[in-house]
């Protein structure tokens, strides 16, 4: 039995509804650049995974967890499992924080890094799975769809797109590639490509952002303007 998935659900359905239910419950725990940077208030760093947006974010980021979840528990074990998802959690904070310092304004809530990092595992672990995608008729290679993710993930920091934490997306499957390699390296060697494949973007993103910081700010800039705008 998937105790250690059930567990982490059951937490994260509870937490959540309060935060439904009291907005300052939410504001005080949810991810913050400002409340983590000036603040000094670093609980919100594990905090915020158990906080969403709403009850639509809530059930996908439960419903995809728990597919890929039990599988990890039931052949790695469940302390493998909470390593993964506490440590990937907090690898797309740490990205999210890193790109946006100079926004004290950004605030984000949920475990879509933690899932990224649990997902990005499975493929490795399990590379022969495969994912319903809808539209999709056809169940997608894990591989696949972890490569399309990544890229996804890539353009939509660029971009600002939305209102999705794609830091925290990214910065959860690179530490999930890492901490698997780290307990299984026989399954990253045995995939090289495809973690090359995983990484490579990661990395080559990662290194445009420290070259050129600016544009980053530039683009969150441009949204935060319009979304003042709109607000008017």
């Amino acid at each position: 039995m998937s105790l250690v998935s059930l567990l982490l659900i059951v937490v994260n359905i509870g937490v959540s509804l309060i935060g439904f239910r009291n907005v300052q419950f939410f504001n005080r725990y949810a991810f913050s650049v400002d409340g983590i940077i000036r603040q000094r208030q670093c609980d919100r760093f594990i905090t915020s995974i158990f906080l969403h947006v709403d009850y639509v974010h809530l059930f996908f980021n439960m419903f995809s967890f728990y597919s890929f979840a039990i599988y990890i528990e039931k052949f790695t074990g469940g302390l493998f499992l909470l390593l993964l998802f506490f440590g990937s959690a907090l690898g797309g904070d740490f990205l999210a924080l890193f790109i946006h310092r100079r926004h004290p304004r950004y605030r984000a809530a949920g475990a879509s890094g933690a899932i990224s990092g649990v997902i990005f595992a499975s493929v490795l672990l399990f590379p022969e799975g495969r994912i319903m995608v809808f539209p999709v008729p056809i169940g997608l290679p894990t591989w696949l769809f972890a490569i399309i993710f990544v890229l996804i993930s890539v353009y939509g920091i660029g971009k600002q797109a939305g209102n999705i934490g794609h830091e925290a997306h990214l910065g959860g499957a690179l530490t999930g590639i890492l901490i698997t390699g780290l307990f299984f390296p026989a399954a990253v060697l045995s995939n090289i490509l495809l973690t090359l494949l995983l990484i490579l973007p990661v990395a080559i993103f990662l290194w445009i952002i420290v070259k050129n910081p600016g544009k980053i700010h530039l683009r969150y800039q441009q949204k935060e303007n319009r979304e003042e705008k709109e607000g008017e």
